[in-house]
């Protein structure tokens, strides 16, 4: 089957880093740079956001994702502290083909997935959701996967498509950056719960991770970070692996908890949403930002807590 590889860059300006369980993380290298390995290497996409940029409510940092941008001619989704439709239009005048939004519709401006996906057009907004699994369920989080929303994460999936948005990309706090597999139960019921496409991220440890992945859920995309930065495979490694093992059948996980459904008749189409007036209203493009802990401050110094993991890459300690 034909899936796109999508290479992921999670930046702290004015480095790419790689976090575990969004948490402390390790430098890359500067972004233009590991963007431009990537384009050379053959990604298909790129997936760059600011990680900490709702945390600490600072503002874009649009030179960082220029440089992202403009490191090749692929198809780039930029994201990071997405407040408002200015944003938007900021991040898009910088080069992105798509926009990347998470906390602040996710922590109560629903508005402005809808608003972004009128006026740039469904193609041009990705929702990201970031789940954390709380032994019961998955609940949607913000905030570099701090602050939990009042959505589980798959109500909040399929509000998104609803609200207009062209692509989910669906991530795992409990995975991120372990290297040990996806979370293929919450993939596979995220695929299952929506029409538009899923792009799978988080816990690729192995070109074996991706394969099984994917022969089970059946994403339309795949995001790679770890697997990438720390040179465990490249993306032609990855590619030839799928064409090799996987096939256009339903995915594993489908068919083995596909539930039993007594036949339901069909919801009446959805109505097309009205063009926005080109004059955007205050109050579709203003900002809602949820209470952060006060306590919640920019660390001086990269930390990196599970230091029993050895992995490649500069390592910064608190002082």
């Amino acid at each position: 089957m034909s899936i796109r590889i999508v290479a992921r860059l999670d930046i702290k300006p004015p480095a790419v880093i790689k976090p575990v369980h969004f948490e402390g993380y390790r430098r890359i290298g500067a972004p233009g740079e590991v963007a431009a390995r990537y384009y050379a290497q053959g990604a298909d996409e790129l997936f760059c956001e600011d990680v900490v940029a709702s945390l600490f409510q600072r503002p874009l940092q649009l030179s960082t994702m220029r440089e992202v941008a403009e490191a090749g001619w692929i198809p780039v989704t930029l994201g990071g502290g997405v407040q408002s439709l200015a944003d938007c239009e900021a991040l898009l005048a910088c080069g992105a083909d798509k926009v990347s939004i998470n906390t602040a519709a996710v922590q109560g401006n629903v508005n402005l997935l809808r608003s972004a996906s009128r006026l740039f057009g469904p193609q041009s907004v990705v929702a990201h959701v970031v789940a954390r699994f709380d032994g019961q369920r998955w609940f949607a989080m913000s905030d570099m996967g701090r602050i939990p929303a009042k959505w589980s994460a798959l109500d909040w999936i399929r509000e998104t498509e609803q609200l207009g948005v062209g692509e989910i990309v669906v991530s795992s706090v409990d995975k991120d950056g372990r290297r040990r597999g996806f979370d293929i139960a919450l993939l596979a019921q995220a695929v299952a719960a929506v029409r538009v496409p899923v792009v799978a991220a988080s816990g690729a440890g192995s070109v074996a991770d991706v394969v099984e992945m994917v022969r089970e859920v059946r994403p339309s995309a795949v995001a790679l970070g770890s697997l990438l930065h720390y040179g465990i495979a490249t993306i032609g490694e990855v590619r030839a692996a799928l064409e090799r093992n996987t096939s256009s059948s339903e995915g594993t996980y489908a068919k083995v908890h596909a539930p039993v459904v007594a036949t339901v008749s069909e919801s009446p189409p959805a109505q097309v949403p009205a063009p926005v007036p080109a004059s955007i209203s205050a109050s579709a493009s203003a900002s809602v930002k949820p209470s952060t802990p006060a306590s919640v401050t920019e660390p001086e110094n990269d930390i990196y807590p599970q230091s029993n993991v050895k992995q490649s890459g500069e390592v910064l300690h608190a002082a």
